[in-house]
């Protein structure tokens, strides 16, 4: 509600980079040699570089962002030290931190001064529980599976629909959260399946060649 339209924006990106892990680094070794770079660094790397295609593109049309790269070192006091800073006051959007723990504490802090901030890739449930102005670009599994259940019911209850899992407390687990969303009443046809070894070699005598439609989940 508070956005404004602006001239340019300060975009921070938290990532672990572990840069102190990196101070190694030969800056005058041979340009043949190979450089080795701590590898839990490479995760932090890899997300920017995405990232920053997507920045040369809104650059190429005509959005200016100034943007800032902080190195949380996946550690709790760096992150709080990190958004505590003043600095913080002029950011527009913060993505990250990557780890939920540390996102956590960087979306509570920043809530209170309306920066909003970006999960992008926590998966957990209760991440964004009564923090204002924090978003998960991932629902939880627990969503999808109710967003997927909500579209085959709305749109495929006329059909065949089954049900594939192994026999195991997690995919249980989904497959109640699946069901609990179907209403059975209103779908034509249900089976569930409860496969050991290879699926297809599980379920291909139990799919229906004749029907129109076989959805399977």
């Amino acid at each position: 509600k508070k956005f404004k339209l602006k001239s340019e924006y300060n975009i921070a990106f938290m990532l672990p980079l572990y840069l102190d892990k990196n101070d190694t680094i030969d800056t005058y070794s041979e340009l043949q040699e190979d450089i080795h770079i701590y590898k839990k660094s490479t995760y932090g790397l890899d997300f920017y570089s995405g990232a920053k295609i997507a920045i040369d593109f809104v650059h190429n049309e005509g959005m200016n962002l100034n943007v800032h790269v902080y190195d949380t070192q996946n550690d709790i006091k760096e992150t709080f030290d990190l958004v505590s800073g003043k600095e913080f006051d002029q950011m527009d959007l913060v993505i990250g931190p990557f780890y939920s723990k540390n996102f956590k504490i960087a979306s509570e802090i920043l809530s209170r001064r309306n920066i909003p901030t970006i999960a992008p890739l926590s998966t957990k449930g209760n991440l964004l529980e009564n923090i204002p102005n924090a978003f998960q670009v991932i629902p939880s599994l627990k969503k999808q599976i109710t967003y997927l259940s909500n579209f085959i019911a709305q749109n495929y209850s006329d059909k065949n629909i089954t049900l594939v899992r192994r026999n195991n407390k997690d995919e249980q687990k989904y497959a109640q959260w699946m069901t609990s969303f179907l209403n059975h009443d209103s779908i034509l046809y249900f089976k569930e399946i409860i496969v050991e070894g290879a699926v297809i070699d599980s379920i291909h005598h139990e799919l229906d060649s004749m029907a129109e439609t076989n959805i399977i989940l």
